[in-house]
């Protein structure tokens, strides 16, 4: 009777990965004077960004990034509008609104279904964080002052970036820009 000799396995841990929309400069550069401005500091680590997944499974990065080169070769520049300041308790966010990346989030969600997360498989509602974390009372206050002032605005989706999460800071993986240019 044959036996098979010691065999090796080797288990990788691959960390979670992050979808999120890439934002014009300019409307980067508000959005991160926000969070510069209201997030507690010892918390705000990442630039201010739109989640499309939360939780993608890091041995699948490469299949992941051949999925965004295909749809962003053939995708121009989307419009989006902060259309909204919504309370989350202990801070706030931009509601953002854009029909387009909805529909792209659709599409991804179809061939990525067996990998989706709870989280993934909620109703996707757009969103760009300010302020969390911090005391129920200051994030009222925030919120009213923010909200008083508050007019819609238009920006720019210009590709999507793939981060590794790995408990802090994420670690960018690809960037994937739109191809298409507007005429």
């Amino acid at each position: 009777m044959r036996r098979p000799i010691n065999q090796l396995y080797i288990y990788i841990d691959m960390k979670p990965l992050i979808l999120t929309a890439l934002i014009d400069p300019d409307a980067q550069r508000f959005f991160n004077d926000q969070r510069t401005r209201y997030f507690p500091p010892e918390r705000n680590y990442l630039d201010a960004h739109i989640t499309l997944f939360h939780k993608l499974p890091g041995e699948e990065s490469g299949d992941i990034a051949k999925h965004l080169d295909h749809i962003c070769t053939h995708q121009a520049p989307l419009n989006a509008r902060a259309t909204d300041i919504m309370f989350m308790g202990f801070g706030s966010a931009y509601q953002i609104e854009y029909a387009e990346l909805v529909e792209i989030r659709s599409s991804l969600c179809k061939i990525w279904n067996a990998w989706l997360s709870p989280q993934d498989q909620q109703k996707f509602r757009a969103h760009i964080t300010f302020q969390n974390k911090v005391k129920a009372d200051h994030a009222k206050a925030v919120y009213a002052a923010e909200k008083e002032k508050f007019e819609p605005f238009d920006f720019k989706i210009i590709g999507l970036g793939l981060w590794e999460y790995d408990g802090g800071p994420w670690n960018a993986i690809s960037k994937h820009l739109f191809g298409k240019q507007e005429n």
